[in-house]
């Protein structure tokens, strides 16, 4: 039997990151990964929709070239390129992932592992035991439970498409669904956004959801609320998503139907019954320090509930680690993750809605400006966007920050520090940002929101 400090099994964003953090602190540790490096983030998630993203920004900053004085010739996406490259992308990290982890020390061991006991588990041929352990074995997808759901892709598969689909149906509500839908239409094809419920990003601001709806809108998506996929059915070549609507059932087609299907842990393989550990919903229940209810496994990234992307994976992976081995030491706090949606144009959120601080503080101030005023906006002709700051009423004190517009995926990271360090409107006067950028315009309306598009000739 192999003995190690910690074992962490599954090698995705979560794990990857408790087995280098494990390393770190001098333990002796060993990674169980099945498959590809990486996880979903690497393979099928983050970075295959930004390598589709910035292939659709090209196409589309060549297309508007003119307006710049600049002629070129008819461009067109070519899928089996984009995938070639995306693919070598991918080889290429898969070996650094492996060469890092070699580096730090950490036993990479290929295969499925299965628990024999709550602190021993069979990989292949081999049995490792550790008296600390991180599951990071993210979800699988589920089924749909309607006829044909073996006509609908899951929505990660839409990066493994040989060819290119011209329509698209896709089901799902929240984040992921919101920006595949961007992602597709950006790159050419014509899609229709299926949410069940009353509006695509149910969680979020309502102003925020409700600015992004409208820009989906605009950039030619057709999102249907309140839509219940009932059926699926195969026609010729394309395919048929029946939808219930409030006014009567409607035959949605399309070249490909995929939907953000329902998650949950393998639990079978993994044989978590036999560790003990509790499976609720599908997920790994676990308490405020990430611990499974056996005291000595812990869980993080999707498989211990809904996550808001890698970024949160990989915090919790640090975090599980760092409490496995030095005990409960560092209770999470989930009040500074930045969410980011790469939708056309991006959007980024750290903090409270306005709903929620209203909620927990007496008095707020919430002011919402769009981005068609900042002379950066003007001359990269991308008016399109909003500021929105939640501050305490009586402090000035930020409880939230809300952009839509170009940068704002790379802007939000300087307001999370500023919320994490309590900072109120007037301390953001201390910092000047660069002239002119975006973060500088965000900048100057969170700190004086009331001038409003006064600021934009320097804005």
């Amino acid at each position: 039997m192999e003995r190690y400090d910690l074992l962490v099994i599954g090698g995705g964003a979560a794990g990857l990151a408790a087995a280098r953090e494990g390393a770190l602190l001098g333990a002796r540790v060993a990674l169980v990964e099945q498959g590809f490096l990486g996880g979903t983030c690497l393979n099928r998630g983050d970075l295959p929709k930004l390598w589709l993203r910035r292939a659709a920004l090209f196409l589309r900053a060549v297309q508007q070239a003119g307006d710049l004085g600049i002629t070129v010739p008819e461009v067109a996406l070519d899928w089996p390129a984009v995938l070639r490259q995306q693919h070598q992308l991918l080889q290429r990290l898969q070996a650094e992932k492996e060469a890092e982890l070699r580096a730090a020390g950490i036993t990479l061991v290929r295969g499925t592992a299965t628990f024999q006991s709550p602190t021993a588990v069979k990989v292949g041929e081999r049995l490792l035991s550790a008296d600390r352990i991180v599951l990071a074995v993210g979800t699988v997808p589920g089924r749909l439970e309607i006829p044909g759901d073996d006509l609908i892709l899951d929505i990660a598969d839409l990066y493994d498409l040989h060819d290119f689909p011209s329509s698209l149906v896709l089901v799902g509500q929240g984040p992921y669904a919101l920006e595949t839908a961007h992602l597709f239409r950006g790159a050419g094809a014509h899609v229709t956004l299926v949410v069940p419920g009353a509006a695509p990003l149910p969680d979020e601001d309502r102003a925020f959801g409700e600015e992004l709806l409208r820009l989906s809108r605009a950039r030619g998506i057709r999102v249907l609320t309140h839509a219940v996929p009932i059926g699926a059915e195969a026609l010729d070549h394309d395919r048929v998503l029946r939808v219930r609507l409030p006014a009567g059932e409607e035959p949605l087609g399309a070249h490909v139907l995929a939907a953000e299907r329902p998650r949950q842990v393998p639990a079978e393989p993994l044989g978590l019954a036999v560790a003990g550990v509790e499976v609720r919903d599908g997920r790994i229940p676990v308490n405020g320090f990430l611990q499974t209810t056996v005291p000595h496994i812990y869980a993080a990234g999707a498989a211990d509930g809904p996550a808001h992307g890698t970024g949160l994976a990989l915090y919790e992976g640090r975090l599980a680690a760092r409490n496995a081995l030095r005990g409960n030491t560092e209770p999470v706090d989930y009040r500074y993750v930045c969410r980011v949606l790469f939708t056309d144009p991006p959007a980024a959120a750290v903090g409270l809605s306005e709903e929620a601080a209203r909620a927990a503080f007496h008095e707020i101030e919430a002011t919402a400006l769009p981005v068609s005023y900042l002379g950066r906006a003007l001359v990269d002709q991308a008016r399109e966007g909003l500021v929105k700051v939640i501050a305490e009423a009586r402090t000035g004190r930020l409880l939230g920050v809300w952009l839509i517009g170009e940068s704002a995926d790379e802007v939000i990271t300087a307001f999370a520090a500023a919320l994490r360090a309590g900072w109120t409107r007037d301390e953001l006067l201390a910092v000047v940002p660069p002239y002119p950028t975006m973060s500088a315009g965000a900048w100057a309306y969170a700190t004086a929101p009331a001038l409003g598009h006064a600021l934009a000739c320097c804005g």
